[in-house]
């Protein structure tokens, strides 16, 4: 696999502080900003994009759309409260991974 700049989007603390957010569209803002920096500083290398939990979601949603992204990777993804269908349409590759013990798994899907 060729070199890969990568980027994790995690809101928590974002969220936290503000304790407001805008279903993902300042975030996807925010994440675009940010793949806008890494293509900047690292010219013509593939861009990995990887998120947890919202972060998947919002990440995700920029980067099967960003052609500088090559690679998704979401993880404690909220397959109980948000729609992913959104992937069916997004060739690249993929690693979604959730548990079984959190308030986000499939536990009764």
């Amino acid at each position: 696999m060729p070199s890969v700049s990568r980027i994790a989007v995690q809101f928590s603390r974002c969220r936290a502080e503000r304790r407001v957010h805008d279903r993902g569209l300042g975030e996807r803002d925010d994440v675009r900003a940010a793949l806008d920096f890494l293509a900047s500083e690292f010219p013509g290398v593939p861009l990995l994009l990887a998120g947890f939990s919202f972060g998947a979601w919002v990440g995700m949603r920029v980067g099967c759309e960003d052609p500088r992204v090559s690679h998704l990777i979401g993880l404690g993804i909220p397959v109980n409260s948000t729609d992913f269908s959104f992937l069916c349409q997004c060739n690249k590759p993929k690693l979604l991974c959730t548990g079984e013990t959190t308030n986000t798994a499939p536990s009764k899907k």
